[in-house]
């Protein structure tokens, strides 16, 4: 019986190295992602600390802002006292006690508005510095409406229209930091520009510089009344920042 023959098979001499290729390149894609992977939680860690960092700063920063605001509630509180004492006579006057009003409301909202801060990623450090100056705004203007000692002045229209010039000058600091905290407000935060806002503040600049140079009194009370009006714009913007729910 005849053998079969087969024909002989060769080995190449020289073997492709295309499976070898390919592993290493699976090899090294994967190592890339790996280091993507890594170097993306890296940052998202890092950021989450930063983050965590300025959120424990504000927290920190707005106690003072708190205490400064508290202060000036208690000052204007104790000049309503210094009102109602029947053994004082005071001579009252209407615009002077809108303008406590717009005081007490104006801190009440920058109040609230600080939880809003709160609950996004927190300010800037540079922010921490403007909301500073701006609660000493305020706290300066609620420390212009009634004197330090109480017992010494008793005719608050008097009163007012003597500190006119300071009041409003210090209304004047007041809107520049409210337009500056808004600015920083929509770079940090995210919140949208607010044409209106600005808008209300740059007819505040305005009416500010008119009140320090005129002693009309019809036109102290349109401004007493429009600051009023604009708070409560104020009132609204806050409310829609908030979310729903």
């Amino acid at each position: 019986m005849a053998l079969l023959s087969y024909p002989e098979v060769r080995k190449p001499s020289n073997p492709p190295q295309v499976g070898r290729v390919a592993v290493a390149q699976s090899r090294s894609i994967g190592c890339v992602t790996v280091a993507r992977v890594l170097v993306h939680y890296g940052v998202v860690y890092q950021q989450t600390i930063i983050r965590t960092a300025l959120l424990q700063m504000f927290d920190h920063v707005s106690v003072f802002v708190s205490i400064i605001l508290g202060l000036g509630v208690v000052h204007l509180l104790g000049g309503i006292s210094l009102i109602l004492d029947a053994r004082v006579k005071t001579k009252v006057y209407w615009v002077h006690l809108v303008w406590t009003a717009n005081m007490m409301f104006l801190i009440a909202l920058v109040w609230i508005g600080s939880l809003v801060l709160a609950s996004n990623d927190g300010p800037s450090q540079g922010h921490y510095f403007v909301l500073l100056a701006y609660s000493m705004t305020i706290y300066l203007m609620c420390g212009l409406l009634f004197p330090i000692r109480g017992e010494e002045i008793t005719d608050f229209r008097g009163h007012f229209y003597s500190n006119r010039v300071r009041f409003f000058s210090v209304g004047l600091l007041f809107v520049i930091t409210d337009a500056i905290d808004g600015l920083l407000e929509v770079r940090t935060a995210e919140f949208s520009l607010n044409p209106l806002q600005y808008g209300t503040l740059a007819l505040y600049f305005v009416l500010f510089v008119i009140g320090t140079r005129t002693s009309s009194a019809r036109f102290h009370a349109v401004v007493a009344v429009v600051f009023f009006l604009g708070m409560l714009g104020f009132l609204q913007s806050i409310t829609e920042l908030f979310p729903e729910g």
